[in-house]
């Protein structure tokens, strides 16, 4: 109740990097152990969930994503290798040709790594808001070919839609007592495509982040990434990668996050609202938020 009288841009929240893909989901490149509702239910207050289309053929996802420029194949190369990119290229093209349906799917790269329903998903999210009407979420997509009106469409399906809450850009955040109140406690934002719909909130025009990219936790630094200087939320992306449960552990430690923490709001004069981990249950990130009060 302490934080009731706070705005969502005073307070800070225990996030997951690519909160999907989990060992437990079934996905094979996990970034983190639990699935959604786990996290949920043990304190993760910030998704960051990517969404794809991908053709399901009943044992394996195949994703459908757009054209891939040469940069981001050569990323996608060097996340998961050339046998799987060409392996994923060849078999879209012949799902696509046959006319299979395509489905939104939460991925990560290549949803033949991993996938899980985004509407089962929002549900299992809307089940937890539901059940725990004083807890608020927000949630990050990096939107990969999903249009606003499919992510909509998938919002209405679970029932997520009903808790959304819509912010005016250049308006005070309201406080979390008033989210509470209104019973609008869920944030939305997208990376990529928004607008269309009141409540699916520009991610950078709300948001500025840190870097995302650090090979140790000596590299850890506050600069600012995407967003603008009058964004008013901060999200620190606190891993390092390659991905590694040991290394985690290691960023997680309550010495390393207070570190950043103060770095952050020092260099930004802001708060961090969201500090995204991966593999959140190893190291100190929940304490660590708990005790910031």
């Amino acid at each position: 109740d302490d934080l009731c009288d706070r705005r969502l841009d005073e307070v800070t929240l225990a996030a997951t990097h690519n909160s999907n893909a989990a060992a437990a989901a079934g996905f094979l490149n996990g970034y983190q152990t639990f699935d959604i509702g786990q996290q949920l239910k043990d304190g993760i207050r910030g998704l960051l969930l990517d969404v794809y289309f991908g053709f399901d053929d009943g044992s394996l996802v195949i994703t459908d994503r757009a054209p891939l420029s040469e940069d981001e194949r050569d990323d996608l190369v060097a996340d998961v290798g050339e046998a799987a990119v060409n392996a994923a290229e060849a078999t879209r093209a012949s799902f696509s040709a046959a006319g299979v349906p395509k489905e939104m799917f939460l991925c990560h790269a290549l949803c033949e790594i991993g996938a899980s329903r985004f509407e089962a998903e929002l549900e299992t999210i809307r089940q937890f808001v539901q059940s725990n009407p004083r807890e608020v979420v927000v949630i990050v997509i990096q939107d990969e070919g999903p249009l606003p009106a499919d992510v909509a469409s998938a919002f209405e399906a679970s029932g997520l839609i009903d808790y959304v809450f819509t912010h005016e850009f250049g308006e005070p955040f309201p406080t979390l007592g008033e989210m509470i109140e209104r019973d609008e406690r869920v944030f939305v934002s997208a990376e990529n495509r928004a607008g269309e719909f009141d409540w699916y909130h520009d991610a950078f025009t709300f948001i500025q982040d840190t870097q995302f990219k650090y090979e140790s936790i000596d590299d850890f630094e506050c600069a600012i990434n995407r967003g603008e200087p009058d964004s008013s939320l901060l999200l620190v992306n606190h891993w390092v990668s390659p991905v590694s449960p040991t290394r985690s552990e290691e960023a997680n430690q309550a010495e390393v996050l207070q570190a950043r923490f103060d770095e952050c709001l020092d260099e930004r004069g802001m708060t961090p609202n969201l500090i995204a981990v991966d593999f959140y249950e190893r190291g100190d990130l929940l304490e660590f938020v708990a005790e910031l009060g």
